[in-house]
């Protein structure tokens, strides 16, 4: 069940709308981690979480047409 797949359609700007979120929460995450201490390990998990928000939200930049 984790592996499904869901699609759905949206125009441009909900898209934009959606990656700008993403890039938001990670930048909150990196934010909050180095606050907290990357040495840590609650501060190494968000920081790896920032990573993952941050490399979906590129994948689908990189993936929508200009």
């Amino acid at each position: 069940m984790e592996n499904d797949l869901y699609t759905m359609t949206l125009c441009r700007e909900d898209w934009e709308l959606v990656i700008g979120a993403l890039r938001t929460a990670s930048l909150n995450g990196f934010t909050l981690a180095a606050d907290i201490g990357v040495d840590s390990l609650y501060g190494a998990a968000l920081y790896d979480r920032a990573a993952q928000i941050q490399a979906i939200a590129a994948d689908i930049d990189f993936i929508l047409p200009e």
